[in-house]
């Protein structure tokens, strides 16, 4: 229901105008780009147009802004992209599993028998909202590939990667400099995404724990590689030891790897926006 206004004149050197219900500030976090629905009255061709609309107008007053984000629009845009993400790590040398992003069914088929099944992924959604209905998507692991699952790649492509058999996970929070990391013992779960697990029932397999000099160094180069300040990578540990690269959510959420004993997670983020707005001297 929210109302927004925009508007500039014919002359270059005249300013925009205000912003009606914005925020007027020097720096911030910008969290999340925002999801919203529209009128359920709508449906089909109509409520694509209006949906397309309303992103478009919203990112560009986003990136038409004068404030100085953690982390900027165009980076988040351009980081939420997973194709994106998996090849960029691969060339700045950080491991990640074997993966196919395919909608052709006999590469598909063919990856699953390689590799002895293959954790199916959204390729770009981890929720979604229609009308009344709010669905959450799950990586899952399947020996063979589910008739349902091929019969949709039709519609779309998705991310197939080979099962690791995992030791632990780590969820790795940069915030500039400083790397915070909460361990997830996974040995023996036989969920493929952790996001399924009973978090109060399961809370003892959670820790905050020292980031490995390696997995900070390869954290902090993605982190910089797609413009950001911040990011939460997700990582995997195999029984041999070595760490891949999963994927980097630039507007993850912090607060129970906080819970979890990670580290002041919120102060360092309050002093990276202190410093931008010109608040602090130094960025701790």
């Amino acid at each position: 229901k929210a109302q927004y206004s925009w508007a500039c004149g014919g002359d270059n050197n005249e300013p925009a105008s205000g912003i009606s219900g914005a925020l007027i500030a020097s720096a911030g976090w910008c969290h999340d780009l925002g999801h919203y629905t529209i009128s359920r009255s709508l449906d089909g061709h109509f409520r694509e147009s209006a949906m397309r609309d309303c992103e478009h107008f919203w990112e560009g007053l986003l990136l038409s802004g004068s404030i100085s984000w953690i982390n900027s629009p165009e980076a988040l845009i351009r980081s939420s992209r997973k194709l994106l993400q998996l090849s960029r790590a691969r060339l700045l040398g950080i491991p990640v599993p074997r993966t196919l992003i395919s909608n052709e069914r006999r590469a598909v088929e063919g990856f699953f028998r390689e590799h002895d099944g293959a954790i199916s992924k959204s390729l770009g959604n981890s929720f979604s909202v229609y009308k009344h209905e709010h669905l959450k998507f799950f990586a899952r692991f399947d020996r063979d590939p589910p008739e349902d699952l091929l019969a949709g790649l039709k519609l779309a492509p998705m991310i197939f990667q080979e099962q690791i058999i995992k030791h632990k996970e780590m969820r790795v929070t940069v915030i500039d400099d400083q790397c915070f990391a909460m361990v997830a013992d996974t040995a023996g779960i036989e969920v493929a995404d952790i996001r399924r697990l009973d978090y109060r029932a399961e809370r003892g397999r959670f820790y905050g724990a020292e980031v490995p000099e390696e997995i900070a160094v390869m954290s902090k180069r993605i982190v910089r590689d797609f413009g950001l300040a911040y990011g939460g990578i997700d990582w995997v540990e195999d029984a041999a030891g070595v760490w891949f690269f999963l994927e980097i959510n630039a507007m993850g959420s912090f607060k129970w790897s906080e819970m979890c004993g990670a580290g002041p997670i919120t102060e360092a983020l309050a002093d990276a926006i202190a410093y931008r707005a010109g608040l602090m001297r130094h960025n701790l």
